[in-house]
């Protein structure tokens, strides 16, 4: 690896990228305003582990990691978003990227590691780097604004109409251990038969994978809530059809927006499994709409959040290659995650389907996790 050639490739994207060099700013503003720099210096760390015993390196790293976790963002001040890179051996290092969610979801950095990625194999190899047009962040947000909210207001209305009480979703006779803080991920992975078994339910029922996984979610909540009638989020692309270049643009484009699911005891998995499908699809006609309204337009009292847990199927389009070069090779990527919610499922689809539970200890014990 040539870390320079590296830090090189790197601060090329930030150039191209405006969510790279973005801040938000609100003292003395009526509303909160994102302001892009025309230049910024990205925070590149490089630190030497090689001296350090092997049976201590693990630690170490985890004691750098839980450092740079802890030092959080000043959100006036771009970039939100820093990287580290960990010297372990003679050929081996750990490269760290961590930045504020503000600035990106799952899809936008993967668009940002593929120009990475990109830059770094034409840079070595001595050729021109090629890339598509960058569309803009802003045309996404007067896209956005000029939307109409009236059908969102009524839509959402009726949605949520006699929802009023938050479902309560601890588990009996497992309770979150004193003292417990901070969030802890968990990851399972369904082998391949399992996770073909289900990807040809998905293909039988005509619904996509993302249904069948929402449906597994509805059948836990509805348990540990001891209701038929079970509201959870959603995260959705947010990445709207209408404006052209959506796919290729980055910043944070999700949503995170109620899905309510109704579970007639009598009623068989196919049609269970369709009706979700067809309330997912009216849903994302409503999507760019945001959940503090959908709260307000709610039935669930003023301060009260709607829901305490979140689905996250991870459904990216195909990356362009993970490849810095013939010699060097990239060992499975490791993401450390906080989210707003008590409760977050993440579904990562693939032959083998990964399934990871963020949840906050303090609400949570393991075991229940379990």
């Amino acid at each position: 690896l040539d870390p320079e050639v590296l830090r090189a490739s790197w601060a090329s994207v930030v150039a191209r990228h405006d969510t790279l060099r973005t801040a938000f700013v609100w003292d003395g503003l009526d509303d909160p305003l994102q302001v892009v720099r025309a230049e910024v210096e990205h925070p590149w760390e490089h630190i030497d582990l090689t001296g350090v015993p092997e049976a201590d390196r693990d630690g170490e790293i985890a004691r750098i990691l839980a450092l740079d976790r802890d030092r959080g963002f000043d959100l006036a001040a771009a970039p939100l978003s820093r990287m580290l890179l960990i010297r372990t051996g003679d050929e081996q290092w750990e490269w760290v990227w961590t930045f504020h969610h503000l600035i990106a979801d799952g899809w936008s950095a993967q668009i940002l590691l593929d120009e990475l990625f990109g830059t770094y194999r034409a840079s070595v190899d001595g050729r021109p780097v090629t890339l598509p047009g960058q569309p803009r962040y802003r045309d996404f947000v007067a896209y956005y604004l000029d939307r109409a909210t009236e059908a969102e207001r009524d839509y959402w209305t009726r949605r949520l109409a006699g929802y009023a009480e938050p479902l309560d979703l601890s588990v009996p006779g497992l309770p979150a251990s004193a003292g417990s803080t901070g969030y802890r991920t968990e990851y399972r992975s369904l082998d391949q038969a399992m996770s073909a078994d289900l990807a040809a339910l998905a293909r039988s029922h005509q619904v996509t994978l993302n249904t069948v996984f929402v449906a597994v979610w509805a059948l836990v909540v509805g348990r540990w809530a001891r209701t038929k009638d079970v509201v959870f989020g959603t995260t959705v692309a947010g990445r709207p059809p209408g404006l052209g270049t959506a796919e290729r643009a980055t910043g944070l484009f999700i949503n995170t927006l109620p899905t309510r699911v109704s579970l007639p005891p009598a009623q068989r998995l196919g049609a269970l499994l369709n009706d979700i499908q067809r309330g997912q699809l009216d849903d994302r006609r409503h999507e760019l709409v945001s959940l503090a309204d959908v709260q307000r337009w709610s039935d669930v009292p003023s301060g009260e959040s709607l829901f305490e847990s979140i689905v996250v199927f991870e459904n990216y389009p195909p990356g362009g290659g993970r490849r810095l070069g013939d010699s060097i090779t990239l060992g499975p990527a490791r993401h450390i995650e906080q989210s707003n919610y008590p409760l977050a499922v993440l579904v990562i689809p693939g032959d083998e389907i990964r399934l990871g539970v963020v949840h906050d200890r303090s609400r949570f014990s393991e075991a229940a996790v379990d």
